[in-house]
Formats: C-alpha cells, sequence, structure tokens
C-alpha cells in the first residue's frame, strides 16, 4: 500500500463527490415528490450506501415537513427553496441529529423562504457554497499535513509494520479533528436554540 497515493486518490474522489448541488440544475418551476427525488437522485450522491440505499426517499421528505425542517409543499409541488434546502438538510443529516438541523433550519424557513425575503434562499446557497470550495481546499491541505506527520513516526519500526501503525495514525488524527469540529458545531448550535428562546 502506498500511502500517500491512496490517501490522495481516495481524498480527490470524495471531494470531487462531495460537491454542493448547483442550484443551476434546479428549475424555477414547482416539482412533484417523484421529481425531487429524481433530480436530487441524479445529483446528490454522495451519502447514498453501496447497498443502494437512497440518500433522501420519500418518508424522509414528508417526515422533514412534518418535523418543520422543511415547509410543506404547495398544492404537492416543491418550489426551488424547498430543493434548496433539502439539499442542506442532505450535507447535514451525516453529522448532526435531526433536532439540531432544526435548529439551523428554522431561521431560515422564517426569514428567507418565502419569495418577498430581502435576501433569498437561493443567494444564501449560493454564499455557503462558494465557501465550502474553500473549505474543501483546506481540508486538502490539512489532510496531507497530517499524512505527513503520519509518515514521519514509527521509522524504527519494520516498514510493514511501520505502514500499518502510519495509516492507523493518520486514521486517529482524522478521527479527532472530526470529533472536536462535532463537538463545536453542536455546541455552537445549542447556543442559536438558547438565543432562539430567550427572544
Amino acid at each position: 500500500m502506498d500511502l500517500d497515493k491512496d490517501v490522495e486518490k481516495k481524498l480527490d474522489e470524495i471531494l470531487q463527490k462531495a460537491t454542493f448541488l448547483d442550484l443551476k440544475d434546479v428549475p424555477d418551476i414547482g416539482l412533484y415528490m417523484d421529481q425531487v427525488l429524481t433530480l436530487l437522485g441524479s445529483k446528490l450522491t454522495f451519502l447514498e450506501s453501496e447497498d443502494g440505499d437512497k440518500a433522501l426517499t420519500k418518508t424522509m421528505i414528508n417526515n422533514y415537513s412534518k418535523n418543520k425542517l422543511l415547509p410543506s409543499p404547495n398544492k404537492k409541488k416543491y418550489k426551488k427553496n424547498h430543493i434548496i434546502l433539502l439539499a442542506l438538510i442532505y450535507y447535514l443529516k451525516s453529522l448532526i441529529s435531526i433536532s439540531e438541523i432544526k435548529t439551523l433550519t428554522t431561521p431560515l424557513n422564517e426569514g428567507y423562504f418565502d419569495d418577498e425575503a430581502q435576501l433569498s434562499l437561493s443567494d444564501i446557497y449560493e454564499s455557503l457554497s462558494k465557501h465550502a470550495s474553500n473549505v474543501a481546499e483546506d481540508t486538502k491541505k490539512d489532510v496531507e499535513k497530517k499524512l505527513l506527520q503520519a509518515k514521519e513516526t514509527f521509522g524504527n519500526l519494520d516498514e510493514n509494520e511501520a505502514q500499518k501503525l502510519r495509516l492507523y495514525s493518520l486514521i486517529s488524527a482524522l478521527s479527532y479533528d472530526v470529533f472536536i469540529k462535532k463537538h463545536l458545531i453542536e455546541e455552537l448550535i445549542k447556543e442559536m436554540d438558547e438565543e432562539k428562546k430567550n427572544l
């Protein structure tokens, strides 16, 4: 196993798949549930499992509406802002709970979902999408740094054994990084929730 090449290849594959939904692909007309699933199913495939489980299903979308993460469709039609919120939920659901996602989506639903809002949900999403490309670049540099640190460890061991431990070292460093950031996200969401309750 060539740790450098393997990690670099896997990271590039992940960064290619884990892109934000391009809003040019979202029509300005209302879509029925099956059309929404077809659109998002063709564009957001990153979280689908290898055994074919879909990242978004009709039941999930109905539950998001029922739990107020997403406004109900108008005459069974979902507009562009519904698609934007579904994309955001899609990205968040592998990291945080549904109640935490609700804390994040509620201000978007209340302040920016309607077409009359001063700032559109499309503008907010585009801003997040642009920021995501910078995050992807920073992530790549950070993984390369952690990889270099891992490669510099266990030099006194047999090369085969050292290689296994270097991989373990890299996975541990990446896991700890995610662990810290996940807890920071949860604390920031708690703060948002507390501020909302105090209004």
